[in-house]
């Protein structure tokens, strides 16, 4: 299993004990509940209950109020739930992945790493075990199984981790680091501008030309910010409907300009083999002579 395949979200359906007598038992009852969620950023959540938990017999008025609740009822209900997040990391080699618990319901699993052994039968399906483990005073090996949440997560992830690669390309340029740049490009990689403003290339082909766009792009105009990024994979999973907004500024002239843009992208091996830019820098200049004469005095943005 791939690390990017982990992400989304995933719906609990089973928790699964085998005790080493031979054994086995349902964690949770025979229909728990959870959801598990990791982001491409390398965040986490997990949350596991058993179902048809009886409510406190004073309920609480509003979600922050602190005393509810009789003492068994507490206890019942601290019992038969779990929840915490954090980061995670995947070891491809190992098949694993490591959930870096930041917060908690049980105070005691703040700080601590637990590792889980990951399976995959194909994109819609998740399975976690872990060997050896405490439960309820008896040492079992513990599988949990879980089903993607989101039908169309399910039916198009990104095989590339389009978002990981995107957010990395966009903070590069901000950074205007050539060399992450250049490891973020396939060697025959392909620019495309459908829009580009007369006497504009509209498309670059090949890595050599691209990094020159890049260097010349630099040297026009100064990145500040991407923010808001968007990545929707498409069916075959190596391709992206990618947008975000923008904040750069003219090096002739010091204006802060800001954009929203719109592009199609093509992974491949980690990598950007196609970027084409549906902004219409025209259109804008054409509301603003000034920012037309600027146009024209600098090269095609290589995605500002």
């Amino acid at each position: 299993m791939k690390r990017n395949e982990l992400i989304g979200a995933w719906r609990l359906d089973r928790i699964e004990r085998h005790l080493a007598d031979g054994t086995r038992a349902d964690g949770f009852g025979s229909d728990p509940q959870g959801l598990l969620i990791y982001t491409a950023d390398g965040h986490m959540s997990a949350q596991m209950t058993q179902s048809g938990r009886a409510p406190f017999s004073t309920p609480r008025e509003t979600s922050l109020q602190a005393e509810h609740g009789e003492p068994d009822e507490i206890v019942a209900a601290f019992n038969s739930y779990v929840a915490y997040a954090g980061r995670f990391t995947f070891d491809e080699e190992a098949g694993q992945v490591r959930h870096h618990i930041d917060m908690a319901l049980a105070p005691d699993m703040v700080g601590r790493t637990i590792v889980r052994h990951v399976e995959s039968t194909d994109a819609d399906s998740l399975v976690l075990t872990a060997p050896s483990l405490n439960y309820d005073g008896l040492k079992s090996d513990v599988r949990v199984e879980w089903a993607r949440a989101d039908e169309a997560e399910a039916t198009a992830p990104c095989r590339s981790d389009g978002y990981s690669i995107m957010r990395r390309y966009l903070d590069a340029i901000v950074a205007r680091d050539v060399d992450t740049l250049a490891d973020l490009h396939t060697d025959d990689t392909v620019l495309e501008y459908p829009f580009a403003p007369e006497g504009h290339p509209r498309r670059v082909e090949g890595h050599a030309k691209v990094m020159d766009l890049f260097a010349a792009s630099f040297s026009a105009k100064h990145p500040r910010a991407y923010t808001d990024l968007k990545v929707r994979p498409t069916a075959d999973g190596d391709a992206a409907v990618v947008e975000f907004n923008g904040e750069l500024s003219l090096v002739s002239t010091g204006e802060i300009y800001r954009n929203s843009y719109f592009a199609f992208v093509e992974f491949r091996d980690g990598k950007i083999a196609v970027f084409r830019e549906y902004y219409d820098a025209a259109i804008r200049a054409a509301k603003d002579p000034m920012r037309a004469e600027a146009l024209q005095k600098r090269p095609i943005r290589a995605q500002q």
